[in-house]
């Protein structure tokens, strides 16, 4: 799949709100459970299966089986794809965006 492919992919499978949501889950929460992820939405398990799908085939998650579990996480190098997109542009990649850490004060005695 070439860069530009990549790039698209990604873009379509994040413009569904539901995927967008799963992803922004995982991002946040780390690896899950399948059962996990489909908790907060109130649709079947066949489409939060084929979501999952989706997601998969455009490289942004994947998927590992521990004994009975199917357990979900984010691929941050997907990210990158849209990372260096945005630095080719000229725009700030994503950690430029993201809110600066508080750095703790120093305390003079």
């Amino acid at each position: 799949m070439s860069r530009t492919e990549s790039l698209l992919a990604v873009f379509a499978a994040l413009a569904d709100e539901t995927r967008f949501a799963i992803v922004n889950r995982l991002l946040d929460d780390g690896e899950l459970p399948v059962g996990s992820i489909a908790a907060p939405f109130n649709v079947t398990a066949p489409a939060i299966s084929r979501h999952l799908r989706v997601l998969e085939t455009a490289g942004l998650v994947e998927r590992r089986i521990d004994r009975q579990r199917r357990l979900i996480r984010v691929r941050p190098e997907a990210l990158e794809v849209v990372n260096s997109w945005l630095l080719t542009r000229g725009v700030p990649g994503l950690s430029a965006l993201a809110p600066a850490k508080a750095t703790p004060l120093a305390i003079h005695a």
